[in-house]
């Protein structure tokens, strides 16, 4: 991936290589400025020391290279990432009798700018104009660190005449860079906050957020040896943790099709949750079948429910007079190991209000989502929670409302409009979404095969698949999001 670059700071020495005397080689180094101080930000400072541009300095082949011509600097370290150090000669002009063994250079380093040690060090043989990396995107040191970077004839070895009355001209270049975290990189690819009907890529909606957009977007990852997608970037307003933008994931596919809200321990009805629309169960006493699946046997990869034993024993009810039994193979097959679940925001908070009917704009679907639109209240006419902190949970209606490339960014047609199903990239017929409705205690939202949004009870089996966010240190390390290339993911 691109890195952003944090600081490019130039010493600008300008080293000229010129005249020789006798059978040694003599350089005269010269520099244009006599003061190198720099300040940079409040990330890194990179200050070169007083006194030691080079300028008319006069030197010969050397024993110990600790004599030859010496820049010094230092690096204050004051980012809470982790950026990498780079440091280069751009070489604008060298002439190849200067390509020697014996023309070196060696980078020291020390922590108390006086007990110095070799970090790197090389010659001039394979040296050409451009940049000649002495060190390249390795990682900075957290705290103060002190630079010596010297340039010397090695007098211990062979120095031909040829060497003399020959140019060297280059400027000393010192790049501090982060690489971006994932939410980072996708904000970087917005394409700005209004879009027309039948556009494709990431937009920013409602101020805050960042959102792929269309039937076309490059929103790919691969994880979990399977195929997510990203469904955006969002902040505080849609996961609950304080001053992080947070990448959103869902599975490309459906996993499996379940019941929103019903679970039995036998396959008679009801014996649970009786179709209750009570995500969290802190009402009913039951949690809701998704919030199980996805929280327990899926997060946890495991056979093993903590609120319902050995899956072997579960049943969701299907509909009327149909109950299926499933031994939940195929849900633990998906699960997350444990190393995979470092990936996941495991405080997010999932909001749980809704509308009594489907004719909400986006616009105000996303605000309802979240309490801020007259008339929203968690199910059951507000008597179930409001909202629930877990790493999985399912897409909200305005998450597939905003996914459609159908209807422009000002556009507010309502969610019964089968035509959400065109250009959107989420729509996979039959869904769950994790929004309830608000005014009876049995029904939550879905899309309908049409496109359209709807509610139905929530004893139905529909595709359901896990949708979480990502912790704020997870990196997208390649691939451009194609299908063919998705993004791959990293800790920092």
């Amino acid at each position: 991936m691109k890195e952003k670059k944090i600081i490019i700071i130039t010493s600008i020495i300008a080293i000229i290589l010129v005249v020789a005397i006798s059978t040694y080689a003599l350089f005269t180094w010269t520099s244009p400025n006599t003061t190198l101080t720099l300040e940079v930000g409040e990330m890194t400072d990179v200050i070169f020391q007083e006194g030691n541009d080079i300028n008319a300095t006069n030197i010969g082949p050397v024993l110990d290279y600790n004599d030859g011509e010496i820049t010094e600097f230092t690096i204050i370290n004051k980012s809470e990432d982790e950026p990498t150090l780079s440091i280069y000669l751009n070489i604008t002009n060298i002439s190849d009798n200067l390509k020697e063994e014996s023309f070196k250079y060696i980078l020291q380093t020390s922590t108390d700018g006086s007990n110095y040690a070799p970090y790197k060090e090389g010659n001039f043989t394979t040296a050409s104009t451009g940049k000649l990396y002495i060190t390249q995107e390795e990682a900075l040191p957290s705290n103060t660190t002190y630079y010596k970077f010297i340039i010397y004839i090695d007098g211990n070895m062979e120095n031909p005449t040829t060497m003399m009355n020959n140019n060297l001209t280059a400027t000393l270049n010192v790049e501090a860079a982060t690489v971006p975290n994932a939410a980072e990189t996708i904000i970087a690819l917005s394409q700005g906050d209004t879009w027309e009907s039948g556009a494709s890529g990431v937009y920013e909606t409602n101020g805050h957020e960042y959102r792929y957009i269309g039937a076309n977007v490059n929103n790919y990852v691969w994880f979990n040896d399977d195929m997510y997608r990203i469904i955006g970037v969002f902040d505080e307003y849609s996961h609950g943790v304080e001053g992080q933008q947070l990448v959103k994931l869902i599975s490309a596919n459906q996993i499996w099709s379940s019941s929103w809200g019903n679970y039995n321990s036998t396959n008679t009805s009801g014996t649970y949750s009786s179709y209750k629309n009570d995500w969290t169960g802190n009402t009913t006493g039951v949690k809701a079948n998704l919030n199980v699946l996805l929280n327990e046997y899926f997060y946890n990869k495991t056979n093993t429910s903590n609120t319902y034993g050995n899956c072997s024993n579960w049943t969701y009810y299907y509909s009327s007079t149909d109950y299926r039994t499933n031994d939940c193979s195929d849900i633990v097959g998906y699960g997350l190991p444990s190393n995979l679940r470092n990936y996941i925001q495991t405080d997010a908070t999932w909001y749980l209000y809704g509308y009594s009917e489907s004719g909400l704009s986006k616009q105000n679907f996303y605000l309802c989502e979240r309490g801020d639109y007259s008339g929203c209240t968690s199910a059951n006419s507000g008597a179930y929670a409001t909202s629930t902190i877990a790493p999985i949970g399912l897409m909200y209606v305005s998450d597939y409302m905003y996914a459609s490339g159908y209807y422009s960014s000002t556009d507010t047609t309502t969610a019964s409009s089968y035509y959400y199903g065109n250009q959107n990239w989420l729509y996979k017929g039959y869904e769950w979404t994790i929004t309830p409705r608000s005014n009876n205690s049995t029904n939550s939202f879905y899309v309908y095969y049409r496109g359209y949004v709807v509610y139905g009870t929530a004893d139905y089996g529909r595709g359901a698949r896990p949708t979480f966010y990502l912790g704020s240190n997870v990196l997208i390390s390649g691939g451009d999001g194609t299908f063919d290339n998705p993004y791959t993911l990293s800790l920092s």
